[in-house]
């Protein structure tokens, strides 16, 4: 038995508890913030009302998408991905992350990796053809 959609017939202006509650969260951390519905991504968006550059001349700017995009998020957590996306206000905290982030993986045995990347290598050149002549893939030592 197939279901029919129905439809509830809303007052213009009308907006959800959830749109509403967004709306408030993204204009109490910056008021030339908004959030609304993006129709080109499909996906809801923090947008910023006045923008400095040529795009802003046809509306206002999407800066910050949400996935998934069916779902309005709490405020709790727009207000958090604005503050952890700030370059404005906490641009040197980001790098400084950032540059954590790097040292790790820096500092990282990646002698595994090395191998497995040879392999793959090797793998490929036979897949292409060269199986004729004896392939063998060296990767350099710590010459990063």
């Amino acid at each position: 038995m197939e279901r029919e959609l129905a439809q509830i017939w809303t007052p213009f202006g009308y907006q959800a508890r959830e749109l509403i509650a967004a709306r408030k969260a993204a204009g109490e951390y910056d008021p030339n913030l908004d959030f609304g519905f993006n129709e080109k991504t499909q996906q809801y968006c923090v947008y910023l009302k006045v923008g400095s550059n040529d795009a802003s001349k046809f509306g206002d700017l999407p800066i910050l998408g949400f996935v998934p995009p069916n779902r309005i998020p709490a405020p709790e957590e727009i207000k958090k991905r604005l503050y952890q996306s700030d370059a404005v206000r906490r641009g040197h905290e980001i790098i400084d992350e950032w540059n954590r982030q790097n040292d790790l993986l820096m500092n990282k045995d990646h002698s595994d990796v090395d191998g497995q990347l040879a392999e793959s290598m090797e793998w490929g050149f036979r897949k292409m053809g060269s199986d004729k002549a004896p392939v063998k893939v060296y990767m350099p030592g710590d010459g990063r």
